[in-house]
């Protein structure tokens, strides 16, 4: 640890090799784990994440379920470094659909939470760095270590820095970026020092979010966001997000996008043909929906990732399949209703056109996925101004 404190990683990995083993001989797995956790970091350090990702790998599938889910974050964090990001995503994901399950306030907690934070800067996570920020904000003045004299990663303060400049408050940044250099001069930590040093904390002019553009261009249409270029093919529902985009804010009903996309005109629309759903199928959708909680607290509270993201699957599947046979308060929707077999449609496919703009930017795709509203009535309702050439 004070060999990676003293910008020294080549040495770190010489005293985690000695540590691990005289740790064999006492056939000790933390020991496993402590060398683990120096390795890791000190590959961070050097740039050489890729060299180490398939023992990263070995060594959390020989861990197994029974650690909290938290407790993947360094791993996790570690693999986004290396370039996957499979491990990053899914921890995420779990973060925001259920913050507080399964993040036991121990020891571990900060060093988690600093790895989370890590996570959310490298997928462009605006939501999950919204949430760290405020749960780590009471914590500014403490050290995040990982493992029992394993790795510093640092204080609390320059983690906070590195999430204010990401959601775009400067000044916030600077006051904890100040705070964790004195404490870094004060400990006489160099490598510290010198992360922060070459911290670059963006700023929105930097890079901006109010300006987009999405232009036809033949059978493609061209995409610009925050830099990056890329084109996708003509689709119903890639103009369905034409429309909406030139229309910040403002509701558009579905009926109109189908028109727009080349259907019928809305106000040729005939009438509905009775119930989308019966009672008893309503019954047995929300018997499972109540069946799949009550696995999915179970799978939580055992950091079965895996069986986790299956169930959420499922739950997010059926859930929809409700939705979309249930109107307002719980009333059942009519088959053949034409605003209803819009909803559907246009909701349909403006999911296919944001899953292939996710194949070729993923951090449009995932704004376009938390500011695109879909229903009878569609809107974009972007959390910022955004400016759209379309």
């Amino acid at each position: 640890m004070r060999a990676l404190l003293a910008g020294d990683p080549d040495g770190a990995l010489e005293h985690a090799a000695a540590a691990e083993a005289i740790g064999l001989r006492a056939r000790s797995f933390n020991a496993q784990l402590m060398a683990f956790t120096v390795r890791m970091q000190a590959h961070l350090d050097r740039g050489t994440a890729a060299e180490y990702a398939d023992d990263v790998r070995a060594l959390m599938a020989e861990a197994g379920p029974e650690i909290p889910a938290m407790y993947y974050a360094a791993p996790a964090r570690f693999l986004l470094a290396a370039g996957d990001a499979s491990m990053a995503r899914t921890l995420l994901r779990a973060t925001l659909a259920d913050p507080a399950r399964g993040r036991p306030k121990d020891a571990e907690w900060l060093e988690c939470h600093w790895a989370m934070a890590d996570v959310a800067i490298g997928l462009d996570d605006r939501a999950a760095a919204a949430l760290l920020a405020a749960e780590l904000a009471p914590y500014a003045e403490l050290w995040a270590v990982d493992g029992l004299g394993g790795a510093v990663f640092g204080t609390i303060a320059e983690q906070l820095g590195k999430l204010a400049g990401y959601l775009g408050r400067p000044a916030e940044a600077g006051r904890h970026l100040a705070v964790a250099r004195d404490r870094y001069e004060q400990a006489g930590t160099p490598a510290l020092l010198a992360r922060l040093d070459a911290l670059a904390v963006p700023r929105p002019e930097a890079q901006p979010i109010g300006a987009g553009r999405l232009q036809r261009s033949g059978q493609v249409w061209l995409l610009e966001w925050r830099g990056r270029r890329s084109t996708v093919p003509d689709s119903k529902g890639i103009r369905d997000l034409a429309v909406l985009l030139a229309h910040p804010g403002q509701p558009v009903p579905a009926l109109e996008l189908v028109e727009a996309a080349g259907g019928p005109p809305a106000a040729a629309a005939g009438g509905s043909l009775g119930p989308v759903i019966d009672a008893t199928a309503r019954r047995a959708y929300q018997q499972r929906l109540a069946d799949l909680e009550e696995d999915l607290t179970k799978a939580e509270e055992n950091a079965d990732l895996g069986h986790v993201e299956r169930l959420r699957a499922e739950r997010s599947m059926l859930a929809a399949e409700l939705a979309g046979a249930l109107g307002l308060g719980g009333r059942a929707r009519f088959a053949g209703d034409p605003a209803e077999r819009a909803r559907k449609a246009v909701t349909m496919r403006i999911r296919a056109a944001i899953g292939a703009v996710a194949e070729q930017d993923d951090a449009l795709a995932r704004h376009l996925r938390n500011a695109i509203r879909t229903g009878r009535v569609c809107s974009y309702q972007p959390e910022e101004t955004v400016s759209w050439q379309t």
